[in-house]
């Protein structure tokens, strides 16, 4: 059993598919596991890549450029042969998996890293896999140890927990997302993806502009990360416009060299944004006592991982829970699960679980005793025919 004195193994995950993220998830929250857990890519020592993924070479590619001595475990149906990847062959039990990662646990910090470096890693099957997938009872690792205190008050603030069936304090972490740039953002959206254009607006506070092409899914921005953060914190002052674009413009800016301001997923955006205004808050009007469901999993290979994303987003897909019992039950800050559910709300992955239920009891058919008679007369009919 590894020492509680060893430095952690952070893993990042690459194109993996939501449910074996999620059972990785539930495996590493062990305390026997506590030496690896999830991370993001500026802090991983060991990338964990689906070779069977969309894209998964291209990935592959990129983390051997940005990370050359970074130890890459492909898991696949195929044989993989890639230099200095370390294959595990599908299908397989989290144990072999863990036992993989176990082989690249640093003894000292750095020493994954100088490992890779030392040895040429290549695709030598691996003894001892089996070929079933077995599920794990183990729970999920906690995700906030893999964020710096900066990053996680940025995401997720810090405000102490409140009794959820008092709402004046309910009231309290709660904001208005119409008061600042994740409004406006939604208005200027909504108003594109009626008129079927682009749209470009002024970003509020700094002279640059921001392009939303709802069609494609994408936008561009003149700003940083750092700098859209900061205007995403401060509250909107006056009216603010934005304007359609023409198709020419929209291909135009489709065919716009990058120029050092790249077009990125407009999910991303979206996400990011709701994460930095509401900072573990609750958009305004949000019951904490109503019943959720997740529409569709979020892409949180792609999104900021915000503390226990993954077991919040596995509780609230397998069936209706609210944001109060989401917390009872995980036992986390309720600043965690109101910034996760708010970062969902920007991008419609929840609803609220009686809605649901409302729009399918009203589209559903609902048999009468005057269709059932007709159904009977066509019968006759038909049997005399």
């Amino acid at each position: 059993m590894p020492e509680p004195t060893t430095p952690i193994l952070h893993i990042v995950p690459l194109g993996l598919e939501r449910r074996l993220l999620a059972m990785l998830e539930l495996a590493l929250q062990d305390t026997t596991r506590r030496w690896c857990q999830l991370s993001d890519d500026a802090s991983a020592d060991v990338a964990l890549l689906d070779g069977d993924a969309p894209g998964a070479l291209v990935l592959f590619d990129q983390t051997r450029q940005r990370h050359p001595q970074r130890p890459i475990v492909v898991l696949s149906v195929r044989e993989v042969r890639l230099k200095q990847a370390i294959p595990l062959k599908k299908p397989f039990r989290i144990d072999e998996l863990l036992a993989v990662l176990e082989r690249l646990r640093p003894q000292r910090p750095g020493q994954a890293l100088q490992e890779c470096e030392r040895r040429d890693v290549t695709a030598t099957p691996l003894p001892g896999v089996r070929t079933r997938v077995a599920p794990t009872p183990h729970h999920t690792q906690d995700a906030a140890q893999a964020l710096q205190s900066e990053q996680l008050h940025e995401l997720c603030g810090n405000a102490a927990d409140v009794d959820l069936g008092h709402p004046r304090q309910v009231a309290s972490v709660c904001y208005d997302p119409g008061h600042h740039l994740q409004g406006l953002l939604a208005r200027a959206l909504a108003d594109g993806r009626r008129l079927g254009r682009a749209v470009r607006l002024q970003v509020p506070v700094a002279s640059r502009t921001l392009e939303l092409l709802p069609a494609q899914r994408l936008y561009r921005c003149a700003l940083s990360d750092r700098q859209l953060r900061g205007i995403c914190i401060m509250p909107l002052l006056g009216p603010h416009r934005w304007e359609a674009l023409s198709a020419h413009e929209a291909q135009a800016l489709l065919e716009l060299p990058d120029a050092g301001q790249p077009l990125a997923s407009l999910e991303t955006l979206l996400w990011k944004v709701a994460l930095w205004t509401a900072r573990g808050r609750l958009p305004v009007g949000t019951d904490p006592q109503q019943p959720m469901r997740l529409r569709f999993w979020p892409n949180l290979t792609r999104l900021p991982l915000t503390p226990h994303a993954l077991r919040i987003a596995a509780l609230w897909e397998h069936a209706p829970v609210s944001l109060a019992e989401t917390v009872a039950r995980l036992a986390i800050p309720q600043r965690y699960v109101f910034a996760f559910y708010s970062a969902c709300h920007a991008i419609g992955a929840v609803e609220c679980a009686m809605a649901a239920a409302n729009t399918a009891a009203i589209t559903a058919p609902v048999p009468t005793a005057h269709r059932g008679l007709l159904q009977r007369i066509l019968n006759v009919l038909r049997g005399a025919a």
